[in-house]
């Protein structure tokens, strides 16, 4: 496998609720990676990147990722 770099582009802004960053479940051909968390951005307007190094196959990959209050599907 091989290192990338995989850039997830968001926008995560929620200042009635004091702001938080928001926290995913990343999930890679079918098992799970790593959390990924999202910084806040204090409005919905802001658009945001978060890049991370994930290690892939040669061909085709399925990246996806899962909110932390959401079912992991049954392959993960």
């Amino acid at each position: 496998m091989k290192p990338f770099n995989l850039a997830l582009s968001f926008q995560n802004g929620n200042p009635e609720a004091g702001g938080n960053d928001a926290k995913l479940a990343m999930i890679v051909n079918g098992q799970y990676v790593q959390d990924t968390y999202l910084p806040d951005q204090e409005n919905w307007g802001i658009n945001a990147t978060q890049t991370e190094v994930v290690y892939l196959k040669a061909g085709t990959n399925t990246v996806r990722y899962w909110r932390f209050d959401m079912t992991l599907p049954n392959e993960a």
